[in-house]
């Protein structure tokens, strides 16, 4: 397994792997629009404060990190939010993961960022997930509410 950075030459296979998860998430009853996720994918990497990192057996990705650090819109603060993150693959992703994870917690820290978000809310393994992070010092400090309309 190596970790690097994602480039747009990785989009169609971490789509494969984002089409797995969506296919396996809350939202599975609605379409995947694969142009946009596309052009964001295109358009996020590379930019200033933004984290894009996957993890590669070969040609076949296990996990992929996007996150981005913001400031806070009330207090004098930065965070660092997952824009998107999955893993698939068993022990291989949960590791690719963790990795992952830590990678961002540095990478965060060196951009000026206090805390570090992990949005654990697609329905895929939610709660192996939070155990997951729990292990690695997170903790769960609220509950996302969703509520179809």
């Amino acid at each position: 397994m190596i970790i690097r950075d994602t480039v747009p030459e990785d989009a169609d296979a971490l789509l494969d792997l984002g089409s797995r998860m969506h296919q396996r998430g809350r939202f599975s009853d609605y379409a995947m629009d694969f142009d946009r996720a596309q052009y964001i994918f295109t358009e996020i990497l590379g930019q200033p404060r933004v984290f894009a990192r996957s993890a590669w057996d070969g040609t076949l990705p296990l996990a992929m990190l996007f996150g981005e650090v913001t400031q806070d819109i009330s207090i004098d603060i930065n965070v660092a939010r997952t824009i998107l993150m999955y893993g698939e693959g068993g022990f291989s992703a949960a590791s690719a993961m963790r990795k992952l994870v830590k990678e961002f917690e540095a990478w965060a820290k060196s951009e000026g960022a206090n805390w570090v978000c992990l949005d654990v809310s697609g329905g895929v393994d939610d709660y192996r997930s939070s155990q997951l992070f729990s292990r690695m010092g997170f903790e769960q400090i609220g509950y996302p509410m969703l509520k179809e309309i």
